[in-house]
């Protein structure tokens, strides 16, 4: 059932009683699992807004009042019209509210005759003839009687409707029609709110001018790139994003790849690639990284935002022929001669807006309205001249006045006339002044040090910092001084500056006296000439390793406050005396010793991070660090041993990655009952013997490429948060049974573990589980037959194992959406993969191949190199409806089924259901 009822994607109509866009009506056993879900997914993925009923309810209680009252607050009502439907008297109640809704209240209604004829639910006949006459003969009394009647009346009535008759087609095809029927419907009934109404004037006539750049060309399928230009804060990020949601619902293939120029600065060019190409092609990690070669035959939207270098657009959107035909690629910089040197010939300039635009803009954030109230007409305008147009200082003096008196107006524009030589900062300024002491403390420290870092991982940083970040971050939101993109906190480049700027305003002529040090050249000569004072809260150093410099031993012993550090390449070779008691968060990369100094703060330590240090032992016997939440050692080449973590109970996060020498690990990681993470990846030298574990919060469990681990740990106790564990390239040997205690994992990553024979059969316990991925475990020999019960499962990865036959349960893995079986070392059969329902099921389904119903979600099939006995493929293979992906590479078919040998060239490499035949 739904929970919260949110507005509408689409907005609300002119009459305002609709909550959602679309009620479903199905038959859960027929089509929960199948069509329906596969449906539900295409609505939502559209943003069109759907009461689902999601849980497995008692059929045998009367409907509920909430079900009743979501049909009643739904524009359009989907009745998915299966062959059980009518055996179901919720679906019979659920039927004769909907047929009321349309007769009172002008509900529109579509049937879906999912399988059956609409003359047999017209005339109760067949199925629903049978499915009457049981109910009928339950009836007792007159009343139930007429119930039946009402049933009757309903189904005679919705099957006169126009509606969708699946009959022999793709359900793929299928759920396309019924797609742009409910979008043409809701979208001529619905009026779109105006792009002023959402706080985005003046944004209509850049988008219109984008179109016109993007349609103007001799052939409409031309690649074509648009680059949009301006000044820092004049909004060419808003107007990309507006165009984007204006035209993105005819792109299958997008991606807007915001912060261009931050991101390549602190992860590289390569990383920004991978975040591309991963977007587009919607998959979690790819390999390849060569866009030209993967977006080829694609036809894509692109907006690359806030690009500064020529290279990131090289290896970005290197040319024309790098896309599909019929690809807008839009770039967003500030220099418009960069869009010359790659050769973009369509640009816009975003300009100032204009005086009224400016007025409307700062009345949208001082007063939710188009318009200022009479008494602050004069200071809206006067506030608005000096401003001169810029959009993002606009905002955030509007956000900042928001709800205050007229006399605080007054008093802020006195301010800022004090300081006109300022400019534009001292708009800025006010904002910042306006906020409570420890918010400030925040927006500091988010410009100075975690800009473009993870909203939670800097969350647990700042609560050690004695701050409230959940408040504090959203009074930054609301007041328009920070933004949140994906997970990452974000803030304009003018809005940092002027962090800067204030900090730098503490102590103009000894950087030693500010509160917060993030300019290598002021470390430096800090550090250098021993400069450091009570007065600096924060450091940040990261020197290039062919930069390396050393430290005296006595370096920070001045900086008594120092609450956080973070520093890398610096040499300390006699050591070190010192650090701050009031440290919170320590990251020290390649810290050079092979133990903490004896004097290590430990009371206050929230976060220490020493990865690729030359640590042996973190620390030895007992110590308290009760407040450290996260150790993260990884590449710390001569740890040979973990510490005693009995003094660190509220440990959440430790990672070992790396860790290559690590042998042993103390048996008190069993007493962290507050550990989500635990990295152990690449730790060779680690072998367990007699661990055994019970981690009530574990959430993911990393043995990655452990080559020396034979046993995996004895699960005792309940872990059912733990959710993924990878044991990829480890030397396990079997699975333990206990495993049958994790009831909560989606993922069990065993890639290349060449060890395994076997998988153990209560795999089917793990009714959650999404992806198994068992590729390279070249002594694998079968798959267990309890495989079929694994419900959830999605992803099955069998590629390079000795698998010759597969699980006849196999075909009821319903929700299976990719299966690889490339390069299995035996023959394998294609009646083995595809084998057929009747030897599993005889009943009404008696005729159907198994790929109708159990490979019905299958979107990806990789047989490439796999020695199939048959030489063919099965012709059935066309009922695969929601089938995009097939690799058939180092195959030698005798022939290829009838449905892909029909089809055109175009309908192979992406114009058709089949998105490429490899």
């Amino acid at each position: 059932m739904g929970t919260e009822l949110p507005s509408s994607s689409f907005a609300s109509s002119s009459n305002t009683q609709w909550t959602y866009d679309v009620f479903l009506s199905f038959r859960g056993e027929d089509t929960r699992k199948s069509f329906t879900d596969h449906l539900y997914a295409a609505l939502d993925q559209e943003g069109i807004f759907v009461f689902r009923d999601d849980e497995e309810l008692d059929r045998g209680q009367p409907i509920s009042s909430k079900l009743l009252e979501a049909i009643q607050v739904s524009r359009i009502a989907l009745v998915v019209i299966s062959r059980n439907y009518a055996s179901s008297k919720w679906c019979l109640d659920e039927l004769t509210t909907i047929v009321e809704c349309m007769e009172d209240r002008g509900q529109i209604v579509f049937p879906i005759f999912y399988d059956v004829d609409p003359c047999e639910v017209r005339k109760q006949t067949g199925w629903f003839g049978q499915a009457f006459a049981v109910h009928e003969e339950c009836f007792k009394d007159d009343l139930e009687k007429d119930k039946a009647q009402k049933w009757r009346a309903a189904l005679t009535r919705v099957a006169n409707l126009s509606g969708f008759h699946l009959c022999d087609r793709y359900e793929s095809k299928f759920i396309q029609e019924i797609m742009g029927k409910i979008v043409n419907e809701l979208s001529g009934t619905i009026q779109q709110p105006h792009s002023d109404d959402l706080g985005l004037v003046g944004i209509d006539f850049g988008v219109e001018e984008i179109m016109k750049l993007c349609s103007a060309t001799d052939q409409g399928n031309d690649v074509v790139f648009v680059g949009i230009w301006g000044m820092g804060g004049v909004g060419k990020t808003t107007l990309a994003q507006a165009f984007y949601d204006k035209i993105s619902d005819q792109f299958r293939d997008k991606c807007f790849l915001k912060n261009v120029r931050e991101i390549s600065r602190r992860d590289s060019i390569v990383a920004l690639t991978k975040d591309l190409l991963c977007n587009v092609l919607k998959r979690m990690a790819v390999y390849d990284s060569e866009i030209r070669y993967r977006f080829r035959r694609k036809k894509v939207l692109i907006i690359l935002d806030d690009v500064d270098k020529l290279e990131q657009l090289q290896a970005l959107a290197g040319s024309k022929n790098w896309f599909g035909r019929g690809s807008r690629i839009i770039i967003t910089t500030r220099d418009k001669q960069l869009l010359i040197a790659h050769h973009v010939d369509r640009c816009f300039k975003v300009k100032e807006l204009e005086r009224d635009d400016g007025l409307k803009l700062f009345s949208w954030k001082a007063f939710k309205n188009d318009q200022p109230p009479k008494d602050y007409i004069e200071l809206s305008h006067n506030f608005v001249n000096y401003c001169k147009g810029l959009p993002l200082a606009i905002e955030v003096l509007g956000s900042f006045l928001c709800g205050r008196s007229l006399k605080e107006w007054e008093s802020a524009f006195s301010r800022i006339q004090e300081n006109l030589d300022k400019d534009i900062m001292s708009a800025l300024r006010i904002s910042f002044d306006g906020l409570h002491e420890k918010e400030k403390q925040i927006f500091l420290d988010i410009a100075c040090f975690f800009k473009g870092q993870d909203r939670d991982e800097v969350t647990i940083l700042l609560e050690g910092f004695g701050f409230d970040p959940i408040i504090g971050i959203s009074a930054l939101i609301r007041k328009s001084l920070i933004t949140i993109v994906g997970s990452k906190l974000w803030m304009h480049d003018l809005l940092q500056e002027m962090g800067w700027e204030l900090v730098r305003g503490e102590c103009h002529n000894e950087p030693g006296n500010r509160s917060r040090l993030w300019q290598p050249a002021d470390v430096l000569d800090l550090l250098k000439n021993h400069k450091g004072s009570d007065a600096i809260q924060g450091m940040v150093l990261s020197l290039p390793q062919e930069q390396k410099k050393e430290l005296k031993r006595d370096t920070l012993s001045n900086m008594k406050k120092l609450r956080y550090l973070k520093i890398s390449n610096v040499l300390l070779p006699l050591g070190l005396d010192y650090l701050s008691t009031e440290l919170r968060a320590l990251e020290w990369h390649g810290y050079p010793s092979k133990l903490l100094p004896r004097a290590f703060p430990s009371e206050k330590l929230v976060h220490l991070n020493l990865c690729g240090s030359h640590i042996k032992h973190l620390w030895k016997g007992f110590k308290c660090l009760d407040k450290l939440k996260s150790i993260d050692l990884k590449d710390s080449e001569s740890l040979i041993e973990t510490p005693d973590f009995r003094g660190v109970p509220n440990l959440e996060r430790l990672i070992l990655e790396g860790c290559t020498k690590l042998s042993k690990v103390h048996p008190s990681i069993c007493n962290l009952k507050h550990l989500r993470l635990l990295n152990m990846k690449n730790c060779e030298s680690l072998r367990i013997t007699s661990w055994d574990i019970s981690l009530e919060s574990l959430e993911i469990f990393n043995l990655s490429g452990c080559a020396r681990l034979k046993r995996f740990p004895e699960i005792v106790g309940d872990m059912k948060c733990l959710s993924k564990i990878y044991l990829d390239g480890s030397a396990v040997e079997e699975l333990p049974v206990s495993i049958e205690r994790l009831t909560g994992l989606t993922l069990l990553d065993m890639a290349h573990c060449k060890n395994i024979l076997r998988i153990p059969s209560v795999i089917s316990s793990l009714t959650r589980l999404k992806t198994v991925i068992l590729s390279g475990c070249s002594n694998l020999i079968e798959i267990p037959e309890s495989i079929g019960n694994v419900e959830c499962l999605e992803e099955l990865d069998i590629s390079g194992t000795a698998i010759r036959q597969m699980p006849r349960s196999i075909v009821y893995l319903k929700n299976l959406k990719e299966l690889s079986c490339s390069g299995c070392s035996g023959q394998v059969s294609t009646s083995l993969l595809f084998p057929c329902l009747p030897e599993l099921c005889p009943g009404p389904n008696l005729l159907l191949p198994a790929s109708l119903s159990g490979f019905s979600s299958l979107i990806s099939l990789n047989l490439n190199y796999c020695d199939l006995i048959d030489g063919a493929l099965p012709n059935h293979l066309d009922h695969m409806s929601s089938l995009v992906e097939l690799k058939l590479r180092g195959n030698n078919f005798t022939s290829i089924p009838e449905i892909i040998a029909k089809a055109s060239i175009e309908y192979k490499i992406g114009w058709g259901n089949w998105l490429y035949v490899t």
